[in-house]
């Protein structure tokens, strides 16, 4: 949530079951929540869909928070959490549509996939238009769901591996571990040694 006064206080009441202070809380996160959902799909349509279902459940669960972490690293974490159903939703369904082709034609085969998991022609891709920015959603794309969402949470949200642990609803343990391994392999891929990000990733090897 960050240390905003106004901000602690908006949440408290949104947490007595205020409405209206909950989507002054919902304003405060939904850049973030924005930056780091179009990282994920790169989809206008599909970030603004998994947005708004985050705080929804968000607003829910409201009960359940703890203040183990930050609100927008627990919010986080369920976008993280319903990326990776809707990709895996998506993989039956593309498995689905291919065994229904019989495997007749490539052409059949390569327009399905390109609809569903070839974001490069959609035109929201043109709201990453850095060269940075694409080139780093690619590399996050090469990690495992596990580790590119502690990946986002420590080095895009700043949230501690408490905090991280806390969010993804695992052991501290098991985070250091993901970060580990993911740093490892971002610091590997050559064309992410060139950014400032991956030569900040190599100094923590």
């Amino acid at each position: 949530m960050g240390a905003k006064p106004g901000g602690a206080t908006a949440l408290q009441r949104a947490r007595a079951g205020d409405v209206e202070a909950f989507g002054i809380v919902c304003l405060e996160l939904e850049n973030a929540l924005w930056r780091q959902s179009m990282l994920l799909c790169a989809d206008q349509a599909m970030a603004e869909d998994l947005v708004q279902e985050a705080l929804i459940i968000a607003w829910r669960r409201l009960d359940s928070f703890d203040g183990s972490s930050r609100f927008l690293t627990w919010v986080m974490g369920m976008l993280f959490n319903l990326h990776r159903n809707m990709a895996r939703k998506k993989q039956l369904v593309l498995e689905s549509e291919l065994k229904g082709t019989g495997g007749n034609t490539a052409e059949s085969s390569g327009s399905l996939m390109s609809n569903l998991v070839d974001p490069a022609h959609d035109p929201a891709d043109r709201l990453l238009a850095s060269e940075r920015n694409l080139l780093l959603r690619k590399c996050l794309g090469r990690l495992s769901d596990q580790q590119r969402s502690v990946v986002q949470l420590r080095f895009f949200l700043g949230a501690d591996l408490g905090e991280i642990a806390a969010a993804l609803g695992c052991p501290e343990g098991t985070v250091k571990s993901r970060l580990f391994h993911a740093i490892r392999k971002l610091a590997a891929m050559e064309d992410l040694r060139e950014t400032v990000f991956g030569t900040n990733l190599e100094k923590l090897l």
